[in-house]
């Protein structure tokens, strides 16, 4: 079984198995399209108030950011370095 998350500004999440599913949720009340970066990597889009896939994730920690809006506050996520496969 895959553990699965739903980050959002400002927010922060463990996962206690690798990898890990993220959903990253737009606050409502934003226009536009936001681009997410994901490790400073582009990861996927969300308009304002939408809830969008950015993948999976394995061991480590990892930082989800609104490129070029400060005002939306870093995301953090910390994956296990167990295998949801193997239980290693």
């Amino acid at each position: 079984m895959i553990d699965s998350v739903t980050l959002c500004p400002g927010a922060s999440a463990y996962c206690a198995t690798s990898p890990c599913a993220v959903k990253w949720a737009m606050p409502s009340g934003t226009k536009g399209s936001y681009k997410i970066l994901v490790d400073r990597l582009r990861a996927g889009s969300a308009e304002g108030g939408a809830i969008v896939s950015l993948g999976s994730y394995w061991g480590g920690s990892h930082v989800f950011v609104v490129e070029g809006h400060d005002q939306f506050k870093p995301a953090y996520l910390s994956v296990s370095e167990s295998n949801s496969n193997t239980g290693e």
